[in-house]
């Protein structure tokens, strides 16, 4: 009774990728590059996929995923501002 699980993800299905894809130059394509950047999702799917290595542990903090949803609410808040 010991199957070995592989995980599935959300990444494979998700509508919103699919749409960022099939226009990668719009609103939406733009805001998922930004998500994809920090999503750990994401990047747990991309090493499964093997388009990406596995990160190594060095214990240091990393800052850059923390710019980024910043960067990315500061940006939603101004889109949602001029309506």
């Amino acid at each position: 009774m010991s199957e070995e699980r592989t995980p599935t993800f959300i990444c494979d299905f998700c509508p919103v990728r699919q749409r960022a894809e099939e226009n990668p130059n719009s609103r939406l394509g733009r805001m998922w590059r930004l998500h994809t950047r920090f999503c750990p999702m994401w990047n747990s799917y991309q090493i499964k996929l093997g388009n990406k290595p596995e990160p190594e542990s060095s214990g240091a903090f990393d800052v850059k995923p923390i710019i980024a949803a910043l960067a990315a609410l500061c940006l939603l808040r101004r889109l949602f501002k001029q309506r």
